[in-house]
């Protein structure tokens, strides 16, 4: 919960943890569970982030947009999200925003990279200046870059971002400063990579013990004395509707825990199509009852369509809600509606057994330092027709906000010819592909980045 009051100061950072509008110092020493040889500095880092690193440039400050999650089990290396701050004020723009010196509470102005929002350790963050800001400018500052993103619809105007004491410019960013900040953020970017390279390594020990233990019980139990086929290979998908899961694949909260909402900004790749609400405000009652009426007269599946997607803006067990939306399951045979009638109904009744059946499975893509681990979410759903729907969708896992841009979610045939293919953005938080078929199909998901991929096989 984002709370304007600041602690007392603490003696060290383990006992002084970050708050989201924070303002931080960063050390020039940086951390990292892997420790890089100066060969590998000189290949990892950009040489405006050794410049930095080397004393070479002056101090530089971040805010703290996301705190570090409480029931991390890596206490040195939590991550938190942060805003990059600037001291060079004069690239004012449309999406840098300045913050006045009588905000920050430095002796001198900063500029807002509202577009730079990416994680970090803590244990690189040096200490707290300043002031913190409020959590009016706090938002204002987040919307200014979720718009430039495509996140949300509308910018915070001039007038609001001036009554908060913000100042932010009329004209386009600039390539060169920005290009120039990329390269710098290797600071924050380089010892996060190595720490997911880390994790990924850790896990994969754990799993090939698990593995071996595995096939010592499978030969004491002597339980199968034949070669799997090929078939047996695949992930029978018909299982899950009567609540059969492999162990991997897990419980959707039980590997992708929702964000708060202040630092979940965004939605699918069906934003365009999706009204949303600012976040933590909800459907009032007299709202929800006049949209359940509405669906329940509308005829035109594309406005059937929109209504199910305000209502997943209900409050969580309204019931109101829940019944139109179940009511909407039983009348439709339009695959868009029912999905969105389904996703509305994961958001505000996540366990009612009329949704869809829905797991996720953590994927490696085992990249050297730069490799994030995402996550694949499978959902069925049982039609009208007797064929099965299913949306496949990847989420990034653990502290990334967003997907790596270009990663790739493809679908295949039983021959491994391309149906389908959809590529994440610079700022996307989730990619997805929908698609019904019989039962006895089988099919393959691959997901891809650059030259890494992972490949998972099913069968109906």
């Amino acid at each position: 919960m984002y709370t304007d009051v600041i602690p007392a100061m603490l003696q060290t950072l383990e006992l002084r943890p970050p708050k989201p509008g924070e303002i931080w110092e960063l050390k020039r020493s940086v951390q990292s569970p892997i420790a890089f040889s100066d060969d590998d500095k000189q290949r990892l880092y950009s040489e405006t982030a050794r410049s930095f690193l080397s004393g070479m440039s002056p101090a530089r400050y971040i805010m703290i947009v996301r705190e570090a999650d409480p029931d991390s089990l890596e206490d040195h290396w939590q991550t938190i999200a942060v805003m990059v701050l600037s001291e060079e004020t004069g690239f004012l723009s449309n999406v840098d925003v300045l913050i006045p010196s009588r905000v920050s509470g430095l002796g001198h102005n900063l500029l807002a990279e509202s577009w730079h929002v990416l994680p970090m350790l803590t244990c690189n963050l040096l200490r707290p200046v300043g002031h913190r800001l409020s959590r009016q400018q706090f938002d204002l500052l987040l919307d200014v870059g979720d718009y430039y993103h495509g996140l949300r619809e509308w910018c915070p105007t001039t007038i609001e971002l001036e009554q908060s004491a913000l100042t932010i410019g009329t004209a386009p960013h600039s390539p060169t400063f920005h290009n120039h900040e990329t390269a710098w953020s290797d600071v924050l970017s380089v010892p996060i990579a190595a720490y997911h390279t880390y994790l990924n390594a850790t896990r994969r020990i754990e799993v090939a013990m698990h593995s071996a233990l595995q096939v010592e019980r499978d030969l004491t139990e002597n339980s199968r004395n034949i070669l799997p086929t090929a078939q047996s290979l695949k992930t029978a998908l018909n299982q899950w509707l009567h609540n059969a899961f492999a162990l991997e694949w897990q419980a959707f909260s039980d590997l992708l825990r929702p964000q708060p909402n202040w630092a979940l900004r965004g939605s699918t790749e069906d934003a365009t199509e999706t009204e949303h609400l600012p976040a933590n405000i909800h459907l009032t009652p007299d709202e929800i009852s006049t949209l359940a009426g509405q669906l329940s007269q509308a005829s035109d599946e594309h406005q059937r369509r929109k209504i199910a997607k305000r209502l997943g803006n209900s409050p969580v067990k309204d019931q109101a809600a829940i019944r139109a939306l179940l009511d909407l399951l039983q009348s439709t045979q339009d695959d868009e509606t029912v999905w969105a009638a389904i996703e509305s109904l994961w958001k505000i009744d996540p366990g009612n057994s009329a949704g869809a059946v829905r797991r996720v499975k953590r994927l490696d893509l085992g990249m050297q330092v730069a490799g994030q681990a995402v996550a694949l979410a499978v959902a069925l759903v049982q039609k009208m027709n007797q064929r099965v729907g299913i949306l496949l969708q990847v989420y990034p896992i653990e502290s990334e906000p967003y997907l790596p841009a270009n990663l790739k979610l493809i679908l295949l045939d039983e021959d491994g010819t391309t149906l389908h293919e959809v590529t994440a953005r610079q700022a996307d938080i989730c990619i997805q592909l929908k698609f019904s078929a019989h039962a006895g199909e089988s099919f393959s998901v691959k997901v891809a980045l650059n030259d890494a991929s992972i490949t998972e096989d099913f069968v109906i």
